[in-house]
């Protein structure tokens, strides 16, 4: 929820869904049309966030997905795993303000500090804020 009302202090439009079946997230994308969902989670939550992630890739393969969290941030290595294209790795209302921001403008967002990802298939991770 602060991440939420960090970007809509912004003016970017959010939505937080809670949702019991991974398969239900992909109502909630069709419903928003979002540019960019993101998942925040612990470490018994990793499958749940990998199958509803998978439903929302295989539907719409270009959309971006990002996680953060405590287990993310403790296992950048999430980034090597489809469907997720970006991991925080902190705390995430810099990032993901910049982050949105430049997809907004249509600009490189891959120089954002915090963000892990894969480019070239290589893990990428930048420097992380104090």
């Amino acid at each position: 929820m602060s991440l939420s009302a960090v970007l809509r202090q912004h003016h970017h439009s959010t939505r937080i869904a809670v949702v019991a079946k991974p398969a239900d997230t992909l109502a909630e994308v069709e419903a928003f049309r979002p540019g960019l969902v993101c998942f925040s989670f612990t470490n018994c939550e990793q499958a749940w966030v990998l199958a509803a992630a998978s439903e929302i890739k295989r539907a719409h393969p270009n959309l971006l997905i990002a996680v953060g969290g405590p287990h993310p941030t403790l296992h950048a290595e999430l980034a090597l795993k489809d469907p997720i294209d970006i991991v925080n790795l902190g705390e995430g209302e810099g990032p993901l303000l910049e982050l949105v921001e430049a997809l907004s403008r249509g600009e490189d967002w891959q120089g954002v500090r915090n963000l892990c990802f894969i480019r070239d298939g290589a893990l990428v991770k930048n420097e992380v804020r104090p």
